[in-house]
């Protein structure tokens, strides 16, 4: 099993995927709407499903070290509903501000849309993380009951007897309970050779009788 990491190395590693997926998004923004001229909503859009993917994988595996199979219901779909807001929120960010430097070169005009879409998704960092922490990707700890549950070479728990195996295991504890107390008695017999009521050697007749 992977060791999980500290709070900080966990927080720089989660800087360090963000960091990823940001340039990403902003790379293949730049890219579409720098040289295609495709229009910055829908450049906006594409970016960020693109961006979507390796902050997934990224947060998934190397920060918070979930190495269970991947649930569509549970991960995916929140992850997505995530990245859906902060595409909304870039979104309008975003056309705010390209209708505001449309007049500008293509250079500044990319610019400050590229500007726009990093600080909507940084408005949501820290929301992020949190609910990445304590919902999608919380990790499982096991209860007292699968602690103290006995296991077998393979890992699998052993079933409890029931029935006539059930009394055939009590008749054998009680068996080596009595085994134990007898066990225990001539010890203590054994102890004292000058015991009172025995003599010297009693203890050997203790022994035979």
């Amino acid at each position: 099993m992977l060791r999980r990491p500290g709070r900080i190395a966990q927080l720089l590693r989660y800087s360090a995927v963000s960091g990823i997926s940001t340039v990403t998004s902003l790379t293949v923004l730049g890219i579409l709407v720098g040289l295609f001229g495709v229009d910055a909503v829908v450049a906006n859009v594409l970016a960020t499903a693109v961006g979507t993917v390796p902050s997934f994988e990224l947060n998934r595996r190397w920060v918070w070290f979930d190495q269970s199979q991947r649930s569509v219901l549970r991960q995916v779909a929140p992850f997505c509903t995530l990245s859906f807001a902060g595409l909304v929120l870039s979104t309008l960010t975003v056309r705010v501000v390209s209708a505001r430097t449309v007049d500008l070169s293509r250079v500044w005009h990319t610019l400050a849309v590229e500007a726009a879409n990093a600080g909507a998704y940084g408005a949501l960092w820290v929301v992020q993380f949190v609910l990445l922490d304590r919902v999608l990707f919380r990790h499982h700890r096991p209860s007292g009951a699968e602690l103290s549950a006995p296991t077998l070479a393979d890992g699998a728990v052993p079933a409890r007897p029931s029935g006539d195996d059930a009394g055939l295991v009590q008749v054998r504890q009680f068996g080596r309970t009595e085994a134990e107390l007898v066990g225990q008695h001539l010890v203590g017999v054994l102890a004292e050779p000058g015991h009172a009521r025995l003599g010297t050697l009693g203890h050997v007749g203790e022994l035979h009788r």
